[in-house]
């Protein structure tokens, strides 16, 4: 078991017992992604990412936005191992990534920028308007 894996392990207990540690536990999870994805483990490394993501999201409301669930959404819409079956769901995630983003980083920001283009190029409609 890897530092990264015990880390995880701990947190998910101390969470699991009311104690502190829960906290950490999104920022462990998208660093254990960090390493799974070069490590040929997309599989994990996209569970951990949506792990992440609905911790995250949990402690939002529906009117919040957040440039980390928006950066986050942005890595699942550009996810290179959705399968055919994932590619509406993976279009969904590149358009709240562009929205989260918009909201909170602004229109001009290089994040936000990308995402706006990753949801043009994952939609469908929107390459048969400019083709």
């Amino acid at each position: 078991m890897t530092s990264i894996d015990q880390a995880v392990q701990l947190d998910e207990q101390a969470a699991k017992h009311g104690r502190a540690g829960a906290q950490y536990l999104p920022v462990l999870f998208i660093q254990r992604a960090a390493i799974e994805f070069p490590a040929q483990r997309p599989d994990v490394a996209a569970a951990d990412a949506c792990r992440e993501l609905v911790l995250l999201q949990d402690g939002m409301q529906a009117e919040d936005c957040s440039s980390n669930v928006g950066l986050d959404l942005c890595d699942a819409g550009a996810c290179p191992e959705c399968s055919a079956r994932a590619q509406p769901r993976r279009r969904t995630a590149a358009r709240r990534a562009a929205e989260q983003l918009r909201q909170a980083l602004g229109e001009q920001q290089p994040e936000t920028q990308a995402a706006v283009q990753l949801a043009a190029t994952t939609d469908p409609a929107a390459g048969a308007a400019s083709g």
